[in-house]
């Protein structure tokens, strides 16, 4: 970020409502995702109950022809678990799509700004160049924008 504030100082107008919608969107992602493994953990402590029975009775349920009714009984509790499982899974997804979406209006905005003032000469690096900034600085503003976002943000 400190590449793209130096390039362009007036994407600081952007940074705090960016910063709200990311402060928002991971705090319903923390609390949500810490009950949804906690549901899973509970879902998976019968799975792993129901190994250690059958491991232990294996005799017992072999002579009196229970396979079929311990093998329904472990179908539901995995059923169970997949459950919860495939929540965690879609709320990652959730917010991957948030934070794909962030860095997008991030780097949108970033790349419309460069063009906006670059155009009207509006550049701290007026001194150095008449036009505006060189556009090597803005591509490689948005370059390390990608590779921050990339690196910071967990899918």
């Amino acid at each position: 970020m400190v590449t793209a504030i130096t390039a362009l100082p007036y994407i600081l107008i952007t940074m705090p409502p960016l910063l709200w919608y990311f402060m928002r969107t991971r705090n319903i992602f923390v609390t949500s995702t810490r009950e949804i493994k906690r549901w899973e953990g509970l879902a998976r402590s019968p799975i792993f109950a129901m190994i250690s029975e059958s491991i232990s009775g294996v005799s017992t349920i072999r002579s009196n022809d229970a396979s079929q009714y311990m093998k329904r009984k472990f179908e539901e509790y995995h059923d169970t678990h997949c459950r919860a499982f495939f929540g965690f899974v879609a709320s990652s997804r959730w917010v991957g799509f948030r934070m794909d979406s962030l860095m997008f209006l991030t780097v949108g905005t970033s790349s419309l700004l460069a063009a906006l003032f670059s155009e009207r000469g509006k550049s701290i690096f007026l001194e150095k160049f008449r036009n505006g900034a060189s556009p090597f600085i803005y591509s490689s503003k948005v370059h390390v924008t990608f590779q921050q976002v990339g690196l910071t943000w967990i899918r």
